[in-house]
């Protein structure tokens, strides 16, 4: 259900105008509830899921290439060939209170109207581990980039052969019905998706890539798969524990493996990964994965130029809501044909 729509020639330039409405009317109807026909509907507000530029613009906070950035705890980067890491993966966790005290000078860059919200915890109800952007591209896609391209300095780029065998793999590769696309050449990395990025580590990495890393790679490779598998269901609930200490030993390690310079913020944020899957289920129920579709449909479906584009879109929504579905089974009714009075079927 889309409730609202914001637009402009350029991104806010303060997050005050741009949430206080919301944070407004989130309270209204958190203290006095939403009528419907049925009765009162108690309304809340259970996360708050986006990507990282925008989570670090709605908090008010520094972004992901600040040595303060980490939104769940209060580990420092540091600065190492031009880039900012992050090399402690047991930081003290950041808290709702000190947040809302301004105790972290360093890591606040401004304020937020999200503080005004009721029964929300600023801290832990803003999702960090997001399924597309923080797993499927920023670590699924950043390994195959390492392994193909040899991206980082002192690695070399996999060989012809090494690449033959890695696509000749992938092609014999059989996928269930509901993977959402066929998978491109390597030479096409780049355009990846990130559901193509998700099929190919749920169905296909285990098998592709053996042989063709180091065992060192290659079973630190699999605690990732392994644990991103494991938070991906109920079904392996029991084992989230278990799956804790995976994603944990595989970002400490990570350094050791392929990055001596340090681990990146999207490897740093997979810590946070369980605490997320308790609070919120296993990670497709708060990926942004259902609204990016969305967001696509809007854009490519219901605005045809960039002429009141805000009018177009609302138009077309009231258009849509306005159709008159059938809403019971009994209420459906099959054509009757007739030819000359007579009915045919």
């Amino acid at each position: 259900m889309i409730v609202g729509i914001y637009s402009g020639v350029s991104k806010p330039e303060s997050n005050e105008p741009f949430l206080r409405p919301m944070v407004e009317e989130i309270n209204s109807l958190r203290t006095s509830g939403l009528q419907l026909k049925d009765g009162m509907v108690n309304v809340y507000l259970r996360a708050i899921i986006a990507d990282t530029p925008a989570r670090a613009f709605v908090k008010g906070v520094q972004g992901h290439t600040g040595k303060h950035s980490c939104l769940k705890c209060c580990c420092v980067g540091e600065s190492v060939a031009q880039r900012v890491v992050f090399l402690n993966a047991n930081a003290e966790r950041r808290t709702d209170h000190a947040f809302r005290n301004r105790e972290y000078s360093l890591h606040q860059t401004g304020c937020t109207p999200l503080v005004d919200l009721i029964d929300f915890d600023i801290i832990q109800d803003i999702i960090v581990v997001d399924r597309l952007h923080q797993i499927d591209i920023g670590v699924t896609k950043k390994l195959l980039y390492i392994w193909f391209m040899g991206m980082l300095r002192g690695r070399k780029r996999w060989n012809r052969e090494q690449r033959r065998i890695f696509q000749q793999r992938l092609h014999r590769q059989t996928f269930p019905d509901e993977t959402d696309r066929k998978f491109r050449s390597l030479d096409e990395l780049q355009f990846w998706k990130g559901s193509e990025c998700k099929t190919f580590l749920h169905y296909a990495a285990p098998v592709v890539l053996r042989g063709l890393l180091t065992d060192v790679e290659y079973k630190h490779f699999m605690l990732y798969f392994c644990a991103v598998t494991i938070f991906s269901s109920t079904v392996y609930k029991e084992l989230w524990n278990t799956a804790r200490d995976m994603i944990k030993t595989f970002v400490e390690t990570y350094a050791q493996v392929y990055d001596e310079t340090g681990v990146p913020s999207n490897v740093h944020s997979l810590v946070h990964l369980h605490e997320e899957a308790v609070r919120f289920g296993p990670l497709d129920n708060y990926s942004t994965y259902a609204f990016e579709r969305k967001l696509g449909d809007i854009k490519s479906g219901l605005i045809r130029s960039s002429y009141r584009c805000l009018e177009q879109a609302i138009r077309r929504i009231l258009e849509i809501e306005n159709f008159n579905f059938p809403r019971k089974r009994s209420q459906f009714t099959n054509p009757v044909y007739k030819k000359r009075g007579e009915t045919v079927n």
